[in-house]
């Protein structure tokens, strides 16, 4: 009888101890489920950010080729305007000159027509050279004025190239504002990806 109590007394302890196991069991399955279920909702977003992370950089990498493209405009249009503005400086130095040929020769036709007045026996002489320098004077005026013509033209072309070189360096502006703001997306991208990747390993040592 002491026997078969001792057993009894056994039996119950073990169907205890058989009742906790199955217990414990249970909620480990119920554990393992959950975290089944948030890995698989981790691994989703982890899938979400890394394609974002993939668009960031290519949105990074078409602003980069987008900057440089305006960066090469931007040389090419400074280059054009420095020779459009050494040509100009050549234009103002010939109209220098010319103005200097002219002061000559209208500083010439005085002397001749005082010459004139004091030789008229040479006057035949004089007339000639008068006309001959009333030629020149024609000639060089037409030059200036031709030269004038191409300096307005010249001021024109400066003017549309600063203008063109402002709209250039605006729209660089933008694109170095649109590239910052692509770089802090994929900063905030990556550093989420590294949180749930973070997660997901713990997660992973955890299960």
């Amino acid at each position: 009888e002491s026997r078969r109590k001792q057993d009894l007394v056994e039996f119950n302890r073990l169907r205890e101890d058989y009742s906790k196991l199955e217990k414990e069991n249970y909620e480990l399955k119920t554990e393992t489920r959950s975290h089944d279920k948030t890995r698989q909702d981790l691994d989703s977003q982890l899938s979400f950010l890394r394609a974002s992370c993939e668009d960031a950089s290519a949105k990074l990498a078409a602003t980069d080729s987008e900057n440089q493209l305006l960066r090469s405009r931007l040389q090419h249009k400074e280059e054009e305007m420095e020779n459009v503005k050494a040509e100009n400086e050549l234009h103002e130095s010939q109209i220098a000159t010319l103005m200097t040929r002219i002061d000559d020769l209208h500083a010439r036709l005085k002397d001749s027509e005082a010459e004139v007045l004091r030789h008229k026996s040479d006057l035949s002489k004089l007339s000639q050279e008068y006309k001959e320098i009333g030629e020149q004077q024609k000639v060089l005026t037409e030059e200036k004025a031709l030269q004038s013509n191409e300096i307005l033209s010249l001021h024109a072309r400066i003017s549309q190239l600063s203008a063109e070189i402002e709209d250039d360096k605006a729209k660089k502006i933008s694109a170095e504002a649109r590239e910052r703001e692509v770089r802090q997306q994929l900063t905030v991208a990556q550093e989420g990806l590294r949180s749930l990747e973070n997660k997901h390993e713990y997660l992973r040592q955890d299960r």
